[in-house]
């Protein structure tokens, strides 16, 4: 089973089934005819058993080494959750379970995910976002900690504005919520200037509004707001414009970018995270008990199916393969 789970043409034919079952994923529009409805559904059923073929492949072969894999911890989650939901649905019960379906097809897709582990450039991109992750989140706390503190001060000082075109019964600062989606729109850069100009109108011949509204004078009216802006809405929104849309933005490309050029880094050293995963699958067929050693007769066997993968620790790899002579010449130099 070992030489199985670990051969080079398995795990590409399983990529070659992902990709497969993706594009199955991808056939689906408004009025299928039912011949393709049912094709998608026995397709769709085909690849689960292929994917649970693979997974009790592995967990035979590796044993209690299949889950000290993450990705083989992501597979069996997404082999055991498609079986779980796929028997869910055939029950007969009298429920709506539409949102079942949308799981289904949610964990299915989810298994696109291991192509970063073959692509350098993705992992790379996928290593940065995780590593980012932790710092990204502590920064965006306290993001939310601005926006919260801009939204009660802006409840303060504009809650009572009369409504006009920008502040609106969508977009204004009379409850919590409605500032703080205010706050988020004027993040984007969209309208905010006009959003100021409407907060920072005075009483005038054109725009007529109580410069002493308070609590009782909006109940009088109907609970309409009938106040007018104030000064404060220019700094106000600079200021917040400012530290949202310039500092806090760079700050979060700044984390990216760092994160991004330490992945570089450390996918740029001679060897690399790939190398000693190949390395472990390969030597997971000789030792599958784990010992930390080999027999010296299993060693030219180790070479030659180490080069049969796509490691980089050994030089000349086809060659390795094809030239018996090199190939043990080069096990006497290590």
């Amino acid at each position: 089973m070992i030489k199985i789970a670990t051969h080079p043409k398995f795990d590409q034919f399983i990529m070659f089934m992902i990709l497969a079952n993706t594009l199955v994923l991808a056939l689906k529009w408004y009025a299928m005819p039912a011949e393709v409805v049912l094709m998608n559904e026995v397709l769709n059923y085909s690849f689960s058993f292929i994917f649970t073929v693979e997974a009790v492949i592995k967990l035979i072969a590796m044993q209690k080494n299949y889950f000290k894999d993450s990705w083989n911890i992501f597979d069996f989650i997404v082999v055991v959750g498609t079986w779980v939901v796929i028997l869910v649905l055939k029950l007969p019960i009298d429920l709506d379970l539409t949102i079942l379906g949308t799981i289904l097809r949610t964990l299915r897709i989810g298994r696109i995910f291991r192509i970063v582990k073959r692509a350098p450039a993705i992992q790379i991109i996928f290593q940065t976002l995780i590593e980012a992750l932790p710092a990204i989140a502590s920064l965006g706390l306290l993001l939310g900690l601005l926006f919260f503190m801009y939204a009660v001060i802006g409840i303060g000082q504009f809650g009572a504005v009369t409504l006009q075109e920008n502040i609106n019964y969508h977009t204004n600062f009379q409850n919590f919520m409605e500032a703080f989606l205010l706050l988020m729109r004027c993040s984007t850069g969209e309208a905010w200037n006009a959003v100021m100009m409407d907060c920072a109108r005075l009483r005038s011949i054109l725009f007529q509004c109580n410069p002493e509204a308070d609590y009782y004078s909006i109940l009088a009216n109907g609970m309409q707001s009938d106040g007018c802006g104030n000064s404060f809405a220019v700094p106000y929104f600079y200021s917040f414009t400012l530290i949202v849309s310039q500092i806090f933005l760079n700050l979060f490309i700044a984390i990216i970018i760092d994160s991004f050029l330490g992945q570089s880094d450390a996918f740029a050293l001679p060897v690399n995270q790939n190398d000693i995963d190949e390395f472990c699958d390969a030597w997971q067929e000789f030792d599958p008990n784990a010992k930390g050693h080999i027999e010296a007769h299993d060693l030219e066997h180790f070479v030659i199916a180490l080069c049969q993968t796509e490691c980089g620790l050994v030089p000349n790899r086809k060659l390795v393969l094809r030239d018996t002579t090199f190939r043990r010449r080069f096990i006497a130099q290590l």
